[in-house]
């Protein structure tokens, strides 16, 4: 026998179909709600691709790497992905703005 399963009590359970979908329904509601609010929170931080980043400031792919090479803007991977925090592309534009 399984060493785990040896001082685990079994239980037995008789639910009704209804109500095992029922708690199915509930498990993955909140298993995507709180999904979706930690991809909202990273999303917001590493959402921009080097094409949307370079469309956003208004500059060329080449100049974008220039950038990076600089220091100016400094590049996150998520697996294969190259991108920008948003927080840093807006902090970027604005110290690019002229003084109104």
């Amino acid at each position: 026998m399984d060493r785990r399963t040896d001082s685990v009590p079994t239980v037995i359970l008789q639910i009704s179909r209804a109500d095992l979908e029922d708690i199915i329904e509930g498990v993955v509601r909140r298993v995507t709600e709180d999904l979706r609010s930690e991809r909202e929170t990273e999303g917001e931080l590493y959402s921009v691709s080097r094409k949307e980043a370079s469309r956003m400031l208004g500059v060329s792919l080449g100049t974008l790497l220039n950038l990076e090479k600089r220091g100016d803007l400094i590049p996150r991977r998520v697996g294969a992905r190259v991108v920008y925090r948003r927080s840093d592309l807006d902090e970027y534009f604005k110290m690019q703005k002229p003084n109104s």
